[in-house]
């Protein structure tokens, strides 16, 4: 969620932390919006469970139900499950199944509700397949709602046992290790992230201050639960975006650098997922005053398989010549979370830093496809453009820009430059 301020534009965040999806290496084949390979028979999307509690503050019990499943979901080798990031982007909307599964490149949709009363709880899930809306598996549970998290196994083993995919007992031990045993830690950290995506995406939140706000839940969330891998990781964002700010003092620098420090040292010792790990220890060691070793760990973290959704660490990795390994694991966080814009811009970026503008002219447009957003130029098409030598293009494009922010300034250089006129 990091990437959003460069270009002066900030969108809802990839996160950070969540979802941490293995893909089977048959993934990799696996369809997108409408058009491409077809979709793999063992790929689900989880869709956000509709809170039907009269108190609308338990609708983060029940996002955080729908993640913890689609957590579960994801520690099962040979099943493509989509990130949150993408798969909640249809929430509270009217939009049937058939498009959702061409969207997110899914055969099948997981949905549900909860109606939570007190400390008991209501909770149906139904399996469905996209193509036509039929009905594979449903089942409804009685809970209190410290024994509700337990349900996120039950309905995960249910699916892949319809799904025809094979669990043994480390896969298993697996789904135990990601789930969230501490309820209210658990909502905290849900309204943490929904602070943490309006300071993003609002425009009229500063985001500092928003991340600050954030952070008060994500501390609520850690205490209960100190081993609160995806919290730390979040919480880290307020300390990275403080570091980059202009007008902070030699003080409040390293303040911001020691937290940061602390909690992506905890969210690497913590992760039950090994790339997640990685991901947060080479962004720690960047940031950190010892950089030996440097270099084979931003190697190893950006070769681990899987598609976790990194932070800032490709950002900051790309002053290291790393483009292709940034590539390769932006391309498959986008196999499976399609919809992830941060992912896709942070692609654009890296391309740009290591010198492949055709790389990000053809990033821009695989996400203009998959976001449904149309044709629409951008400061980081100006700049590759003029990449590539293409002066009057780039300079079209930039002139149909509305001048604004940092992103355009930088733009503006670079165009002129390459035109040979004096910025």
């Amino acid at each position: 969620g990091t990437a959003a301020h460069r270009g002066g534009t900030a969108s809802s965040t990839a996160h950070a932390a969540p979802a941490m999806q293995r893909v089977a290496a048959a993934a990799s084949a696996g369809g997108n919006a409408s058009s491409g390979p077809a979709i793999p028979a063992k790929s689900i999307a989880v869709l956000p469970f509709e809170n039907l509690s009269d108190n609308k503050e338990n609708v983060y019990f029940s996002d955080g139900l729908s993640e913890e499943i689609l957590n579960s979901l994801a520690r099962i080798d040979g099943l493509r499950v989509i990130g949150r990031t993408s798969s909640f982007q249809f929430k509270g909307k009217d939009v049937d199944s058939s498009t959702i599964g061409r969207r997110l490149g899914v055969a099948n949709l997981l949905e549900g509700s909860v109606r939570r009363e007190g400390e008991r709880a209501r909770i149906t899930a139904q399996l469905i397949r996209a193509s036509d809306g039929t009905q594979l598996w449903s089942q409804t549970y009685d809970r209190t709602v410290t024994d509700s998290l337990a349900v996120q196994l039950d309905i995960a083993e249910q699916v892949a046992g319809v799904l025809n995919v094979v669990l043994d007992d480390k896969q298993r031990a697996r789904m135990r290790a990601a789930g969230v045993k501490n309820v209210d830690a658990f909502i905290a950290y849900q309204k943490g992230w929904s602070l943490y995506i309006d300071a993003h995406a609002q425009p009229d939140v500063n985001l500092i201050d928003g991340l600050r706000q954030a952070n008060v839940e994500f501390d609520k969330a850690t205490a209960l639960d100190p081993n609160f891998s995806f919290a730390y990781y979040a919480e880290a964002d307020l300390y990275e975006h403080t570091l980059m700010a202009d007008g902070r003092s030699h003080a409040e620098l390293l303040d911001a650098q020691r937290a940061a420090l602390h909690t992506l040292e905890r969210a690497g010792a913590t992760s039950p997922d090994p790339q997640q790990r990685d991901l947060a220890l080479a962004e720690r060691q960047m940031l950190s005053d010892d950089w030996h070793g440097l270099a084979d760990r931003i190697e190893t973290a950006l070769k681990q398989p899987g598609c976790s959704a990194p932070n800032w660490m490709p950002v900051f990795a790309s002053a290291f010549g790393s483009g292709d390994l940034i590539e390769n694991l932006g391309a498959r966080v986008n196999v499976c979370d399609p919809l992830n814009g941060i992912n896709y811009r942070t692609r654009i970026s890296a391309a740009l830093a290591t010198g492949h503008p055709r790389r990000a002219l053809d990033v821009l447009a695989k996400a203009e496809t998959m976001l449904g957003r149309g044709p629409m130029p951008t400061t980081s098409q100006a700049i590759a453009l003029a990449m590539l030598g293409r002066n009057a293009e780039a300079q079209t494009t930039l002139d149909s820009i509305e001048p604004s922010g940092e992103g355009y300034y930088i733009a503006q250089l670079v165009v002129g430059n390459a035109a040979g006129v004096d910025p």
